[in-house]
């Protein structure tokens, strides 16, 4: 019987803080203070328009440039981390597009994955005209996006 009441304590004990998680989570979103398909975080940081991505796209490319240009290859790989997503944002939020311009910019956003694996690698490897050629291809790619959308859309 004292092994019984032992055991029986030391599970409550164990799983109490589970139970206390799990209260305070579902306290949390009962006041609707955030979405629940995406992290806060990720709702603050999520650019709201085709513009304000392209801004990001852009400031990271001039990040990268300033990167290859002080030969700081290591920093790279973190600095193009965000730029696949941010990609895939730009192809959701460009509603506006006619189908073969969007075509156009899928395409180049599925190219940017493979160009900026090839940056990752040749940065890591710290082969600095690999990196550099790898680089002008992305801003290739981002030319072409660029080009698909009227004057202005980009810049607002």
């Amino acid at each position: 019987m004292n092994q019984y009441r032992l055991f029986r304590m030391l599970s409550f004990v164990a799983f109490f803080p589970f139970l206390l998680a799990m209260s305070l989570s579902a306290y949390g979103d009962q006041g609707g203070q955030h979405d629940r398909g995406a992290s806060s975080a990720e709702v603050a940081t999520t650019p709201a328009t085709v513009s304000s991505i392209w801004a990001r796209i852009t400031a990271t490319r001039d990040a990268i440039a300033n990167l290859l240009r002080s030969s700081q290859l290591k920093g790279i790989h973190q600095e193009t981390e965000g730029l696949d997503s941010l990609g895939n944002q730009l192809v959701e939020k460009s509603t506006t597009l006619d189908e073969s311009k969007l075509a156009r910019v899928r395409g180049a956003v599925n190219q940017m994955r493979r160009v900026l694996d090839g940056l990752h690698d040749t940065a890591d490897k710290g082969d600095a005209a690999g990196a550099a050629a790898e680089f002008e291809k992305l801003e290739g790619l981002l030319k072409l996006i660029e080009a698909q959308y009227p004057a202005g859309v980009l810049s607002e």
